[in-house]
């Protein structure tokens, strides 16, 4: 989780380095490497896709490297801390919401309101109260909740790969289909001036990409199948913490108490709807 939290600090510096889409493409390719090696390291021998992931694997990889478009994006304009809080506080909402669709389940009572208080959340985030609705579209905030629902789909894909497909190797090939699926809309002239950067924006680039991605995503994967989904992403909430504090130590951001207010109240409706799927 501090991996996780720290990787918004450095996602921010290598946005404002380099373009958009070829950074998207090199940011997988990164991970997708350091994935492999960690379950190397964990022990997998096995590395292969059921042909029935196969749909999900592209759908899951497309879903994904549009997200970190729209989180690059995000952070070029907007703060480190406040993406963190909207993708960490609203993409499980969302994902509860798209699952809850898909598998036709039922809504509780306990559910309705863990949902409209998550909303209400979301607002506080946002300050809506306070700006309006027109606050949603500035300062990156539009591309972070972008962020926040496409990465909802990639968990749902994820969800229904883990049916044929052990999640941890499914990540993998889905980050690497992330950076593959780049390759028509890069423009190669750029894509190559990666290497002219300095050692600095490499330093970040493999800590984002690497350590964080693919060593920590893949490592929380191979966690949570053995302690149970539920309790390890109960930890999640921690992430946003180390944002706030760090980005606001390196880059000198500083979060409205509402968006932390908000951000609070978001999390508890995601705790009441974790809570209440365990118990049902």
């Amino acid at each position: 989780m501090i991996l996780w939290g720290m990787s918004w600090l450095s996602a921010k510096y290598i946005a404002l380095h380099f373009s958009n889409i070829e950074l998207t493409f090199w940011r997988f390719l990164v991970t997708a490497i350091f994935a492999y090696l960690t379950l190397v390291y964990l022990g997998y021998t096995k590395f292969t896709i059921h042909k029935k992931s196969y749909i999900w694997l592209v759908l899951g990889g497309i879903f994904m490297g549009i997200s970190q478009i729209a989180n690059f994006e995000g952070l070029k304009y907007g703060y480190a801390g406040m993406g963190s809080i909207v993708f960490n506080a609203t993409s499980p909402i969302f994902s509860f919401i798209i699952s809850m669709i898909f598998f036709n389940k039922k809504f509780t009572p306990l559910q309705y309101f863990a949902l409209i208080l998550g909303s209400f959340g979301a607002a506080l985030i946002f300050d809506v109260f306070k700006y309006g609705f027109d606050v949603v579209s500035k300062d990156g905030n539009l591309y972070f909740l972008a962020n926040s629902i496409l990465f909802a789909l990639v968990t749902f894909c994820s969800q229904m790969s883990t049916r044929y497909t052990n999640v941890a190797v499914f990540s993998l090939f889905m980050g690497l289909f992330a950076s593959i699926s780049m390759l028509p809309f890069c423009n190669y002239g750029i894509m190559l001036d990666i290497f002219k950067l300095d050692y600095i924006f490499w330093l970040n680039l493999i800590f984002n990409a690497g350590i964080a991605g693919g060593f920590g995503t893949t490592l929380y994967f191979s966690i949570a199948s053995k302690i149970g989904g539920e309790y390890a992403s109960s930890f999640i909430f921690l992430v946003p913490i180390v944002s706030v504090i760090g980005s606001s130590i390196v880059f000198g951001e500083s979060i409205n108490p509402s968006s932390l207010i908000g951000g609070g109240i978001a999390f508890l409706a995601v705790y009441l709807i974790n809570a209440n799927q365990k118990a049902s």
